[in-house]
């Protein structure tokens, strides 16, 4: 049997990147000390189960917190400091990231949205592209 995770997890990597957005693992990251740490270990290169992830702007130095987060201030002035959406079942929700299960992904909406893979990879395609 296949892990659904495992099936998904480099098209949902691929079609982030697409939009021009880097994933981080933010598992750990409660302070901003600790997300400076997930920024030097840099963007994953795949999803593992019940981490949280976390999309920041791509840059040139993935892995130097200054110029991510200078990035990421440029995109938040773009966009009028609006959370960044996504769309789930036609309604837009804000969100911060997700964390993917064997089976679904629970995306970080106020909501607190479970959805399948097939689901998610469809609402990706629904973020901003910077």
């Amino acid at each position: 049997m296949v892990n659904t995770l495992d099936y998904f997890s480099r098209q949902i990597l691929d079609e982030i990147h697409l939009r021009g957005w880097e994933l981080y693992d933010s598992t750990d990251a409660h302070s901003n000390s600790q997300a400076e740490d997930s920024i030097r270990r840099g963007p994953v290169s795949e999803l593992e189960k019940e981490r949280r992830y976390v999309l920041l702007p791509k840059t040139d130095s993935p892995r130097d917190p200054n110029m991510v987060f200078n990035s990421l201030e440029k995109v938040a002035i773009r966009f009028s400091r609006e959370t960044p959406t996504i769309q789930i079942n036609g309604e837009r929700f804000p969100w911060t990231g997700f964390i993917p299960y064997i089976d679904c992904v629970k995306v970080n909406t106020p909501i607190g949205h479970i959805i399948p893979y097939e689901k998610f990879l469809s609402s990706i395609k629904s973020i901003i592209q910077i």
